[in-house]
């Protein structure tokens, strides 16, 4: 969205133009969450600390140990996939619909997917099915 309004294009400004940059949590995302965290706790024996910010940009935050990168690289797939109009980031990352970008060149605005991340074979194994 910020690059549509900052390199404005006739065909794509005027859809965003007046949209509102906050993504709305859907009446289901509870569930949804809670449901995920479920999954990687039976399949995964994963589990973070869950933040939810009464305000801000962020409508919940995960806390985990650098260890568990992998862990929370499935639950931001899963979760995106199960909500696909939401944008997730993680780290550097940004997941849409089960696939990760990243920043062109790590620092444009252009996102570009990221086809150097991939899940380890272990955990693709221990969510066949649900992934």
């Amino acid at each position: 969205m910020l690059h549509v309004l900052m390199k404005p294009k006739p065909h794509t400004r005027g859809a965003m133009e007046h949209r509102e940059g906050e993504q709305a949590w859907p009446a289901n995302g509870d569930a949804v969450l809670e449901d995920v965290l479920e999954i990687l706790r039976e399949r995964l024996e994963m589990s973070v600390v869950i933040h939810r910010p009464a305000a801000g940009a962020y409508h919940f935050l995960v806390e985990y140990a650098p260890p568990q990168a992998p862990e929370v690289l499935a639950l931001a797939q899963l979760l995106s996939r199960r909500l696909p109009e939401l944008w997730f980031v993680v780290d550097r990352l940004f997941v849409n619909a089960g696939v990760f970008h990243r920043r062109q060149f790590g620092y444009k605005l252009n996102l570009v997917p990221a086809t150097n991340v991939h899940l380890p074979r272990a955990i693709r194994a221990a969510l066949r099915g649900v992934l």
